[in-house]
């Protein structure tokens, strides 16, 4: 198990895409699955859960969760089990939200489909510690 924490630094309002599957506000560890795998690492992201190994989606099903300006969110992962030495990271997409409408946008993340690309997403990608 990790523990993750994202801090938003920004004045805007921080937004974090994951998997329809995923609970960032959960006190339960979030399971990931591994999302692609080379000879030397494999890599796990939010937009793929445990549950998600289950479905074939068209449209990658995001929702999202809020950081407000200089807030933090602290929450747990876990991994697949796994047996190797490879080395392994975690990926997520997020964007900033500059002045929004907190019910308009909620209203939009509830229609899945692609509402999150008419915003600039940024990518993150995270090495995690070997155990």
């Amino acid at each position: 198990m990790y523990m993750m924490s994202v801090k938003n630094s920004s004045d805007s309002s921080l937004c974090i895409l994951h998997s329809l599957f995923i609970n960032l506000t959960s006190e339960k560890p979030q399971g990931l699955a591994v999302y692609s795998s080379d000879k030397e690492s494999d890599q796990y992201s939010f937009q793929y859960s445990f549950k998600d190994t289950g479905y074939t989606f068209e449209v990658v099903p995001y929702i999202g969760e809020l950081i407000l300006p200089y807030q933090k969110l602290l929450f747990k992962i876990r991994l697949l089990p796994f047996k190797n030495d490879k080395a392994k990271s975690v990926g997520f997409e997020y964007f900033y939200l500059n002045d929004f409408s907190y019910r308009d946008f909620m209203g939009q993340m509830k229609k899945v489909g692609s509402w999150y690309y008419k915003y600039n997403r940024l990518r993150e990608t995270l090495s995690l510690p070997a155990w």
